[in-house]
Order: C-alpha cells, then structure tokens, then sequence
C-alpha cells in the first residue's frame, strides 16, 4: 500500500501547483455561490465546489505526506536505526489506512452531492 501511495504522490508532486489552482478556484466559486447565487441549482452548485476542494485537499496531504522516499532497514545498521527506521514505516502505514478511510468518506460525500444534483 505504501508503495501505491508513494507512486501516485510523487506522480503528482510536479502537478501540486494545480491541484492548488483548482482548490483556490473551488473556494472562489464556493464563496460566490454562497453569498451571490440565487439560482435553482443552489445547492448542487455550492456542493459541488465543496466536494472539488476535499478532493483537491485530500490529493494535496497525500502528497504532501507520501512523496519523499520510504525509509529502507539494512542489516548492517545499528538496532537503534533499524528500530526508528520500522517505527517510522508502521506510522506511514497507519497513516495509509488513514488515507484510505479518509478518501473513501469524501467518496461518498460526493456520490451523496451528486444525488442530490441530479
């Protein structure tokens, strides 16, 4: 699991400026279709926009969390490394899962938004 993480984070680490761009623009329209819009599609417009910036943020903190190298033991290292080193790899799993579930829920807000679009 690390290593699908690290390879969809580093795919997107060059393309950061962007996932950027469209969460700005998401808060922008988020903004206006709250404060300005007055139209039929309220409510699907302004979730929309929310779902856009969770999708853009949780795309951000995986690769903000996973695009560096993952740490490696070597046998001829000293215990203490070789104890941080499998700590820090048990937290990146963790923190994986956490991923996981945290993509899955804003997965089904936006099939929820989307029900509620259509």
């Amino acid at each position: 699991m690390l290593d699908f993480y690290t390879g969809v984070a580093r795919r997107l680490n060059r393309w950061r400026w962007l996932l950027w761009l469209f969460a700005a623009c998401s808060v922008v329209f988020f903004a206006y279709t709250l404060l300005y819009y007055e139209g039929e599609r309220h409510e699907a417009l302004t979730l929309g926009s929310l779902c856009t910036l969770l999708w853009m943020l949780c795309l951000l903190a995986m690769t903000q969390a996973f695009s560096g190298p993952l740490p490696r033991v070597e046998p001829n290292t000293a215990w203490l490394h070789r104890v941080k080193v499998r700590l820090r790899r048990a937290i990146s799993h963790v923190l994986a899962v956490v991923s996981t579930m945290l993509f899955l829920s804003v997965l089904l807000f936006s099939l929820k938004a989307a029900g509620i679009a259509l």
